[in-house]
């Protein structure tokens, strides 16, 4: 059950409910895709056994049982996608950010105001992260929940970043620019 709220919300969907729509989704699909193969087959092909008949029919069942996992995994794909092209961005727009003197909290707020014209989803995750520390939880634990909804290294290896350097006590802007430089060399080799 947690495997699959996690993939909803990679995927976009933040409600509480999204669990149980997917899950009416999967049955409602079997269901129409069963029923419309039964009604459709003897009409299109008339000459069709009885066996194979149900034979085509749960299989299509099948299928349209699947179909919303299949639709889940490919926009997880184009979100990570996405995510991993405008993460660079971000980055370098953190460095801007510590070095002019922000506050982390504050240079979240600002960066996803920024990113929300070109990478949409990566701007509405950064504003949960706003949210989230607004409401309590730590930066760094912020963090690490940002890195499970986008499906990327990249976010959960900033938030180990930034917990080491507040505990080693090395510069934040320093890092941020090494972190940053090593992310738009990944994106063009990709």
């Amino acid at each position: 059950r947690r495997l699959i709220r996690l993939q909803l919300v990679q995927a976009g969907f933040f409600d509480q409910r999204a669990a149980a729509i997917f899950f009416g989704a999967r049955i409602a699909a079997a269901i129409v895709m069963g029923i419309g193969t039964f009604l459709a087959l003897p009409v299109l092909r008339p000459e069709m056994t009885s066996a194979n008949l149900w034979l085509a029919t749960i299989g299509l069942a099948i299928l349209g049982y699947f179909a919303p996992s299949f639709y889940i995994k490919r926009r997880i794909a184009q979100r990570v996608d996405q995510h991993r092209m405008g993460f660079p961005d971000f980055m370098d727009l953190m460095v801007v950010c510590a070095e002019a003197g922000l506050s982390m909290e504050a240079a979240i707020d600002r960066i996803a105001r920024e990113l929300v014209e070109g990478y949409p989803s990566l701007a509405e995750n950064l504003y949960m992260v706003s949210l989230e520390i607004r409401a309590g939880k730590s930066f760094t634990e912020a963090l690490e929940r940002m890195g499970e909804r986008l499906g990327i290294e990249e976010a959960s290896m900033l938030a180990a970043l930034l917990q080491q350097s507040a505990e080693l006590g090395t510069s934040l802007s320093q890092s941020l620019r090494v972190y940053s430089d090593e992310m738009r060399k990944k994106r063009t080799s990709r």
